[in-house]
């Protein structure tokens, strides 16, 4: 409890989804010392690949799926 016992509001954490260290401190709350944590622990900022293939088929309306594909760094697996 803030006040009590010197707890002040710079002893408090504030959560963050895009914090891994945050979101693994969290997950490893064990009951029933600490409430369980529920909900977004951690969301990763990063763009899908789907995204990313969309956003530039739409610039590069000559660009298909094909030629993103095998375009760029790729490689043949033989087997």
């Amino acid at each position: 409890t803030v006040g009590e016992k010197g707890v002040t509001e710079d002893d408090l954490v504030v959560h963050d989804e895009t914090s891994r260290a945050l979101a693994t401190m969290l997950a490893g709350l064990r009951s029933p010392e600490f409430p369980t944590a529920i909900g977004v622990l951690y969301c990763d900022p990063m763009e899908s690949y789907e995204g990313a293939v969309t956003a530039r088929v739409s610039v590069d309306e000559t660009a298909t799926i094909d030629a993103l594909l095998r375009g760029g760094r790729t490689w043949t697996v033989a087997g």
